[in-house]
């Protein structure tokens, strides 16, 4: 499209979360329409006096939220390509709301709309009347009117103790955050089953003992099919699901690694559940462990891997480090060498270029470069004795055994050196329970594994983590980063629009009280607090404000335009706008509870990003309705306004 991106399930998900929000702006200009048109206007003065009263709020409401998604644009992060085309999708749909708001409602009103015109027939009404939608509709406004009322009528403390109980129960939600997560996995139909042979295992046993493991995958009744696959690069066994099985990917998962627990023949078996965003299959958290001595990591990884089946949430461990290929050992004696005037490097260059081979230089031919290698017969060296017979020359051309410079050991070691930028390292891929959070995780694995170890660490030698684990400190860095920005961003633009500083810092009020209704969603529908989950809190940020907008928006216009007195001023913006709030909060949380409910095939992913916004969006507007008027009348009384607005600053 214009923005060169493709329609996909992302593209598709913020199309989703708009259904409900693009009907806000003109649910507030038709509502207005409606309220003049009751007032016994005409059609035609109705719809251009109604349009023209909330042309401001919905402006203000709909920059807010196309605001808070300038930050999202630009994360460059793995996790920001998700992101870009939800952002994209909610902000084209708000912003072709808004041209139809203030452009095809006032038209079609001015046209068509009457009073009492909507529902004629006797059914309607009947059906209404059965739910109770009137009457509790009436009765709830009812209720913030009244409590508006009191609350304008009491004194400056108590007011500000009405504060202090609304913020205190916001800041008692902040115990109940959930520990965070990365990405989520999503229920994708493909389980992979990876072992790893002993070292020296043949192909012809590997395929053996694997052809026992892929028979009891497929005596899983939920299993499918499966394929098999065993190589020198890769070997495993990967399994779907029946369509019809009841049980979700994850438990059958679990269903599996029961069945193969035990498996002879590797050194470990394990399923794994393909999650849709990992990069490497079952690894949550990769540890990598650096230094100068190959011998040393071994040791230290092998301590973390200890201590690592001891911590909360760790599930499974592999190591990159496979020992147990035989191998011979050189030792070279270095006072013998110096006595015969021998270096070591000299020796082992001898023995190297003799068993390995070493490039001497290069051969053109016809502008090809050929590599010209210096390499012994390997039939000349075959066994132990064989290397004992090596001759090595000094400077004075005498000859001596290599078996009385060196002492030559027969043993075990690793079956090939891993490096990280020159450094020899060792890899420790770490999958968490599938119960535990991904910050939990790590918390628990940094307390009780790595930090010990770090402490004891000598010059040369580190610890990292990297992974989902890096990857989530990293974009959870920015999106607070981010969620930050969209506050600035939202409240300039607010104080511009208000030509004030002052009444947009009434209206961020509300963005505590949505973070803490977020929390709220996310707990109560056993979501996870994924990167996308706290999208919702940074869209959160320019949806929640709208409400306010309206309610000091209207506020005021009573007092400059009407002449009302500050107190009178905001009971009559509430008793006015009470009813598009309303509106306008139900389509949206109406038109996200189908993600909520994980109603549909790929809905889990975006499940906790919908939780969020109603949550926050429920919690928001129903404290908003008297915590905004509360702040605009205490705003009144430490001004002294016992006058109309008109001849009062702003």
């Amino acid at each position: 499209g214009l923005f060169g991106r493709s329609l996909n399930i992302v593209s598709l998900a913020g199309m989703a979360f708009a259904v409900g929000m693009v009907v806000d702006n003109a649910i507030v200009v038709l509502e207005n329409i409606y309220r003049h048109l009751q007032m016994g206007k005409e059609r035609a003065k109705a719809a251009l006096e109604g349009s023209l009263e909330v042309w401001g709020a919905v402006l203000a409401s709909t920059l807010t939220t196309l605001a808070v998604f300038i930050p999202i644009i630009f994360i460059k992060e793995e996790s920001g390509q998700l992101f870009k085309d939800i952002a994209i999708a909610i902000s084209c749909s708000v912003v072709v709301s808004l041209i139809v708001s203030v452009t095809l409602i006032p038209m079609m009103a001015a046209r068509f709309l009457d009073v009492g015109t909507l529902f004629k027939g006797d059914r309607q009404r009947k059906f209404l009347n059965i739910l109770q939608i009137d009457y509790i509709g009436s009765g709830v406004g009812r209720f913030f009117i009244w409590i508006v009322e009191k609350l304008s009528g009491a004194s400056l403390k108590k007011k500000f103790a009405f504060i202090a109980v609304i913020i205190a129960a916001a800041l008692a939600t902040i115990p109940l955050t959930p520990k965070m997560e990365y990405l989520p996995k999503g229920n994708r139909n493909l389980i992979f089953t990876i072992f790893k042979p002993y070292v020296g295992a043949n192909m012809e046993t590997t395929q053996e003992f694997s052809d026992a493991i892929a028979d009891k995958i497929l005596a899983v009744p939920e299993v499918r099919y499966i394929f098999h696959v065993v190589s020198d690069q890769f070997s495993g066994i990967g399994a779907r699901v029946n369509a019809d099985s009841r049980l979700k990917i994850a438990e059958v998962t679990m269903k599996i690694n029961k069945a193969i627990a035990g498996s002879p023949g590797f050194k470990y078996v394990m399923a794994f559940q393909s999650p849709l965003f990992s990069r490497i299959m079952g690894s949550d958290m990769e540890i990598e462990v650096r230094g100068l001595d190959f011998g040393k990591i071994a040791s230290i990884s092998g301590d973390i891997q200890k201590k690592l089946y001891g911590t909360k949430g760790v599930l499974f461990v592999r190591s990159n480090l496979e020992t147990g290929s035989p191998e011979y050992q050189v030792r070279i004696d270095r006072e013998r060498a110096a006595d015969l005037e021998m270096s070591v490097s000299d020796i082992a260059e001898v023995v190297e270029t003799l068993v390995a081979g070493k490039k001497a230089t290069l051969f053109k031919i016809g502008g090809e470069e050929y590599d010209v290698t210096v390499k012994g017969a390997e039939e000349a060296f075959l066994d132990l004795q064989s290397l004992k017979d090596i001759m090595i020359y000094g400077d004075d051309g005498i000859a001596v055994r290599l078996d009385s410079l060196a002492k030559i050991v027969e043993t075990t070691g690793p079956s090939q050196i891993n490096h990280i930028e020159m450094d020899r390292s060792v890899s420790l891929k770490v999958t968490k329970n599938p119960l535990t959070p991904l910050q939990a995780m790590v918390e628990s694995i940094n307390e009780q594994a790595l930090d010990p170890i770090r402490k004891t660490l000598g010059y040369g030698y580190s610890l990292s983590i990297s992974g989902s684990a890096s990857d989530l400190k990293a974009t959870a860095d920015v999106l607070s980063g981010s969620f930050a920005l969209a506050v600035i961003i939202v409240y300039l633009l607010m104080a511009a629009l208000f030509e004030s500083f002052v009444y947009p810092l009434l209206i961020m009020f509300s963005v505590p009280l949505a973070a803490s209704g977020a929390i709220l969603g996310v707990v109560l529908t056993g979501s996870s607090l994924d990167v996308l989950t706290m999208l919702g809190f940074i869209i959160l940020t320019g949806i929640v404000v709208n409400n306010a907008i309206l309610l000091i928006h209207q506020a005021v216009m009573n007092q400059r335009e009407y002449g009302m007195q500050a107190k009178k001023a905001i009971v009559e913006a509430v008793k006015t706008r009470i009813r598009p709030i309303f509106m306008s909060s139900i389509t949206t949380v109406f038109g996200l509870l189908p993600l909520v409910l994980r109603g549909g095939a790929g809905s889990e992913l975006y499940s906790g990003l919908a939780s969020a916004i109603v949550g926050g969006l429920t919690v928001s507007t129903l404290f908003t309705l008297a915590l905004v008027p509360v702040l605009y009348l205490i705003l009144a009384d430490l001004r002294g306004e016992k006058q109309s607005a008109s001849k009062a600053e702003v």
